[in-house]
């Protein structure tokens, strides 16, 4: 579709030239008629058929194509120097246009085609969308060259083409802030897709959380920690819940316990072993049980000495008397404990009794549906031995190794929740009787007031600290008011709050909860560490606030300054107009500055896009074998030597510095190693910046200069662009990388002979592969820049001409270029960027230069 409105539009200037000329001759030679009227009425209406044709074809382009493409084409290639309004305003009409219906938009369609029609064939079509008009006065003198097409007075007139650049997007074409070339100074695209360019980050803006129950700080490794983190310090407070439903509250009071005992030390006058039964109080909903089995009896191997022997059993006085053997195995075992518990038929918490000696091992303990708190076999103390030490009887003494003890019995800790109901409690009988304890909390009362002080850590000191915000709930039931008040402040430590906390901390309020609080460093401070002290009151200790988490957040920091220099803007001829504007669009918030402007543009003396019939000697000596083709300059070479054809610079123009750069394309080398495509710096000696065949660079002088490598990674590439500069005893050599990486500064060159010297700028080819091989090169869009008055240094300059820092362009509504690039076809910008605040960033948003 654009290659047709093109070709329309070339119908209407065609035409319209034809008409021009018919015109002059006419008025050149007033009595001769041939057909002059029938011609200059079928060149009216051949006009009118193509303007409505370019018409159709505007529309459909308007409601097809990306904006930034329509817009560039039928708003700013007028005769006008700026549009009465702006991209964003055409492109939120196109997209409402968008919306009409087939019929709509075919109504549209013959409106136009109508206007057009009824106002060409009445006054004479002066469309203003066209790229060239005229204007027919009595008394013309001779027509002007249609070569230039210049203007001549009060004689026929023919405006040259005008356009423009909008940069708006991430993209690499026109409409792009990425078109090649394109450098960031601590600058970046602020997204992709329709964006801005600001100022790059120092500081990444970050959120921390608090809000588990795991002792993990967070920080920029780990954005969310918890509530146990070390450092941490509670006063009344305690953290309740597991994972992320973790959260701060007041702790509970103890004198809100109930306990109840049955068995040894029973309340009630529960002592004695036996079942009883509790039912759970209402309101209550979970209990402790501990629970004890009974100790079990002692028992006693083997018997009475006597003579040596041991006897099995009690045999009266005369034993002792006696000379007998009676086997000295029988035992007298002791019974075990009986088992303690507590039981609905579904939760079960049991710690059986102690085994009798022999053995005498501890009570086991069994459970179900319960949480175990702990369980060990120190339930009821165990029972003696059957005899006891020292006993004697006749006169012979009780062989003390053979006594035995009871067992004790088992004991068990568990927590029985969603408890409701009756209960069995069954307490053990035995040696020492067990026990049953259960302790259970009534409505529960909280402390009336504490405190939890914690931090999280910002990374790095000093932190600009931007906000904080806190979610508070309430626990369930009660009354009263119940709230969590802060105070804010950073320090540097990791274990010690600061001093100055609470005297001089930020204060976020109850009322303020779930809403993000901006912390001023008056009060918040730089520190690495954010450290906060959360203050809870409850009025009459029957709810209690909870923190259910805390999220503290970092500030984004910018570069205090930077820049954009645009890629390269190549208008495509030599602009006559001395009205080149450039505007932009910007967002400056407080603390930055508005963006600031400098241009640099093509010395056109000699600079050259090799679009002409023949070479321009005036700037160039042709290379051997060079020619120029389709718009490019051609350098071949078929030699059995080592030959260096090249395009040499007439005069040694570039003095002091500069920056000179050209197209190249080296597809149609041949593989053999051993060729170049370069531009050579020539003073007395030779700096030269190259590409092999391969599209792996390299350099040379002859002057010794230091060289080095500043950039070492780039993509090869076969057509690419190569670009020299000189700043006073340096020359750089750079490549545009095909990978949106900018310039790559890939060898630089540092004192030597004569590398200040007046120089030329030569585009070569080196075969040096001696295979008789016909090689070709070609080279295009060779740029100096600077201005095209007479700078060649590349220095980008301001409205009053100059290249100091100062001098910018300021007026972002639109604002004439310096005279010094009127002729120019190359531009490029460069966007200067501060802030006094490193909290913010201007950001510009889109950018016209027009023409």
């Amino acid at each position: 579709m654009l290659k047709l409105y093109y070709y329309l539009q070339s119908k209407i200037q065609t035409t319209e030239l034809s008409l021009s000329q018919k015109i002059e001759k006419k008025l050149n030679e007033p009595y001769n008629s041939n057909l002059f009227y029938f011609n200059v009425i079928f060149l009216n209406i051949a006009l009118v058929f193509w303007q409505i044709a370019v018409d159709a074809a505007k529309l459909l382009i308007i409601l097809t194509r990306d904006p930034g493409i329509s817009f560039n084409i039928f708003f700013k290639q007028r005769e006008l120097r700026s549009c009465p309004f702006s991209y964003h305003y055409f492109k939120s009409i196109q997209q409402k246009v968008r919306v009409f219906s087939l019929a709509g938009m075919s109504a549209m369609v013959i409106v136009t085609v109508i206007t057009s029609l009824i106002t060409n064939l009445i006054f004479g079509g002066t469309p203003p969308g066209r790229a060239a008009t005229y204007t027919y006065s009595e008394g013309w003198a001779s027509y002007a060259s249609a070569s230039n097409l210049s203007i001549a007075a009060n004689l026929l007139s023919l405006n040259l083409l005008s356009g423009s650049f909008i940069q708006t997007n991430n993209g690499t074409t026109t409409t792009g802030f990425n078109l090649p070339g394109a450098t960031f100074v601590n600058s970046i695209l602020n997204g992709t897709g329709d964006t801005s360019i600001r100022l790059a980050t120092t500081t990444q803006g970050l959120s921390f959380t608090q809000t588990d129950d795991t002792a993990n700080t967070s920080g920029p490794s780990t954005l969310s920690g918890g509530f146990n983190n070390s450092g941490n310090v509670k006063s009344n407070a305690e953290v309740v819940g597991t994972g992320s439903s973790a959260l701060i509250r007041l702790s509970t009071l103890p004198s809100n316990q109930v306990t109840k005992v049955w068995g040894v030390g029973g309340t009630d006058g529960n002592t004695a072993p036996g079942t009883y039964s509790w039912t759970v109080p209402n309101g209550v909903t979970s209990f402790t049980a501990t629970v004890n089995g009974a100790g079990g009896n002692g028992g006693g191997r083997g018997g009475y000495y006597n003579n040596g022997e041991y006897c099995a059993e009690w045999c009266g006085d005369n034993c002792c008397d006696v000379q007998y053997d009676f086997g000295c195995d029988d035992v007298v075992a002791g019974s075990a404990g009986g088992p303690s518990s507590v039981t609905n038929g579904t939760q079960t918490a049991t710690a059986n009794g102690g085994n009798g000696g022999p053995p005498g091992g501890g009570g086991g303990v069994s459970n179900s549906n319960v949480n175990v708190v702990s369980s060990s076999a120190s339930g009821g103390s165990a029972g003696s031995s059957y005899w006891g030490s020292g006993d004697t009887s006749g006169g012979c003494s009780v062989n003390n190794s053979y006594a035995v003890n009871g067992g004790s019995g088992g004991n068990l800790v568990a927590t029985f929740n969603s408890a409701s109901g009756v209960y069995t409690i069954t307490v053990g009988s035995g040696a020492n009787n067990g026990s049953v304890t259960i302790v259970y909390s009534t409505a529960i009362v909280y402390n009336s007031s504490g405190s939890y002080i914690s931090y999280v850590d910002g990374g790095a000191s000093p932190t600009v600290w931007n906000t904080f915000r806190f979610n508070r709930s309430l626990t369930a039931g009660g009354s009263g008011a119940a709230t969590a008040n802060f105070k804010v402040r950073s320090g540097d430590s990791a274990t010690i709050p600061p001093a100055d906390l609470e005297s001089a901390g930020c204060t976020i309020t109850d009322s303020q909860s779930g809403v993000a609080q901006a912390l001023s460093s008056s009060c918040a401070g730089t520190g690495r560490y954010m450290w906060y002290k959360a203050t809870l009151v409850s009025e009459n200790g029957t709810r209690s606030p909870q923190i259910d988490d805390v999220i503290i957040s970092r500030k984004t920091l910018y570069q205090p300054s930077g820049s954009f220099t645009s890629g390269i803007m190549d208008v495509g001829q030599k602009t006559k107009s001395s009205t080149l504007n450039i505007s932009w669009n910007e967002t400056v918030p407080t603390g930055a500055s508005s963006a600031k402007v400098q241009v640099t543009s093509s010395n056109e003396n000699l600079s050259d896009n090799f679009n002409t019939s023949s070479l321009n000697t005036e700037k160039w000596n042709a290379a051997t074998g060079g020619s120029l083709d389709s718009n490019r300059y051609k350098i071949t070479s078929q030699s059995t030597n080592s030959v260096y054809p090249n395009l040499t610079m007439k005069n040694a123009s570039l003095i002091g510095d500069f920056d000179v750069q050209a197209d190249y394309d080296i597809s149609s080398l041949t593989a053999a190693a051993g060729k170049n495509t370069l531009i050579q710096i020539l003073t007395s000696q030779q700096f030269q910046c190259m590409v092999t065949q391969s599209g792996a660079l390299n350099s040379y002088n002859s002057a010794g200069s230091t060289v080095t490598t500043p950039q070492a990674g780039y993509t090869a590439q076969l057509t690419g662009k190569l670009r020299a500069t000189r700043t006073s005893n340096t020359i750089n050599c750079y490549l545009l990388d095909a990978n949106s990486n900018g310039w790559v500064n890939f060898a630089r060159m540092v004192g030597g002979t004569d590398i200040t010297g007046n120089a030329k700028a030569n585009l070569m080819l080196a075969d040096q592969d001696n295979a008789n091989n016909l090689e070709t090169v070609y080279f295009d869009n060779f740029i100096v820049w600077g201005n095209n008055l007479t700078d060649t240094t590349g220095s980008f300059f301001g409205p009053a001409g100059t290249s100091n820092v100062n001098d910018t362009y300021t007026v972002n509504s639109g604002q004439a270029l310096n005279a010094i690039h009127n002729g120019s076809q190359w531009f490029r910008y460069k966007a200067i960027f501060a802030t006094s605040d490193t909290a913010t960033s201007t950001m510009l948003n889109d950018l016209t230069f027009s023409y």
